[in-house]
């Protein structure tokens, strides 16, 4: 399996935010919160696995028309930490920091990918998804995107 596709069945997993669907033949992950779709993506390169980090294809509120590709750990993540949200509200149980760690362990263990959550500053684990972001996206892509996220 690919890892785009072992990073959407990890979401499709995280209950009760995500279930499961197919759409046209493939394995998706839907929010049940939103009703956002995750997709993998098949990638040939991917298959060669170079450590970083797979895409996926997110359709916002389940919308074709209104799709975003992200690195799989970047979405991952959010679900993740979405997720235990979700389930301390359900559940009446307060955050803890050790719960998150073992489900991003357990996302390692099931996709192979690393995840961008660090107790230090080290931005360093962030260079190999920027340098698969360029190669994916072109440079001038990618710099748009990240003065769009830091408000530039």
């Amino acid at each position: 399996m690919a890892s785009s596709e072992n990073i959407v069945n990890f979401i499709n997993h995280l209950l009760p935010a995500y279930t499961w669907g197919k759409v046209n033949g493939t394995i998706c992950a839907r929010s049940l919160i939103d009703g956002t779709l995750i997709l993998p993506i098949h990638d040939p390169e991917e298959e060669e696995h170079d450590g970083s980090s797979a895409f996926v294809m997110v359709h916002w509120q389940g919308d074709p028309n209104r799709q975003t590709t992200v690195l799989g750990s970047q979405f991952a993540a959010v679900a993740i930490a979405k997720n235990f949200e979700l389930q301390t509200v359900l559940n009446g149980k307060p955050p803890a920091k050790e719960e998150v760690r073992n489900l991003v362990r357990h996302y390692a263990i099931k996709t192979g990918e690393e995840l961008i959550y660090s107790d230090d500053e080290d931005d360093a684990s962030l260079a190999p998804l920027i340098t698969k972001a360029v190669k994916k996206l072109g440079e001038v892509a990618v710099i748009q995107l990240l003065r769009k996220a830091i408000g530039m």
